[in-house]
């Protein structure tokens, strides 16, 4: 059987949902393949099953570098620093183009206007940053841009980790939002009750917990 993958390029993150599976690769190339009537897989409003391997298109210019699928919808990350969704609306995510039914191809996610795409980072480099180490601690051309560094889909809400450490999340209420006595659902991704940050310069944080 031929591989999908070109000769130097191999698969840098898989992720498993209820019933498909989607895997990224190293030069950005982003496959899903799996059923799935809720659009997990992705591949548009007329494809529901897909038995081999099949590229993912999505809204935008960048590169996704992860994907995560919660029970019902999904999210991925792009190198920039943009997160994207599809999947059930109803959980409570809401993507730009404010459609609240299904979501069959990845839409970018509305946040804030604070929070724009950013160069790559991820949470290794965001720490590196916070914690006054590396060159890009001297960069300050970009203090005012907060990408998105992690991206996690989970049953019925979406949890984002910014570059300054901040938390947001959104998705059906529950006490697992994290944003105090919520009274209906969070379509658009909000920071944590509190003002929740997963690091400041001052402290060590151990990145494998983020991730696990």
């Amino acid at each position: 059987t031929k591989s999908l993958l070109h000769p130097t390029e191999n698969v840098v993150d898989v992720a498993l949902g209820p019933s498909c599976t989607h895997a990224v690769t190293s030069s950005g190339r982003w496959f899903a393949c799996g059923k799935s009537q809720d659009g997990l897989l992705g591949l548009g409003a007329n494809t529901t099953t897909s038995n081999v391997p099949t590229e993912v298109k999505f809204a935008g210019s960048g590169t996704i570098c992860s994907v995560s699928i919660g029970e019902k919808h999904a999210v991925a990350l792009s190198r920039e620093g943009v997160a994207y969704t599809w999947g059930r609306c109803q959980h409570g995510i809401r993507a730009n183009t404010g459609d609240i039914g299904h979501l069959f191809s990845p839409q970018p996610i509305s946040f804030p206007d604070r929070i724009l795409p950013n160069k790559r980072k991820t949470v290794e480099d965001a720490l590196i940053r916070h914690m006054g180490l590396g060159a890009s601690a001297k960069n300050t051309s970009d203090d005012d841009v907060d990408g998105v560094v992690y991206a996690h889909a989970g049953r019925d809400l979406s949890v984002f980790v910014l570059e300054s450490g901040s938390v947001f999340t959104c998705g059906q209420k529950s006490g697992r939002l994290g944003q105090g006595d919520v009274s209906m659902n969070v379509n658009l991704p909000r920071q944590m009750f509190g003002g929740l940050q997963l690091w400041r310069n001052d402290c060590n944080i151990d990145i494998a917990s983020l991730e696990a």
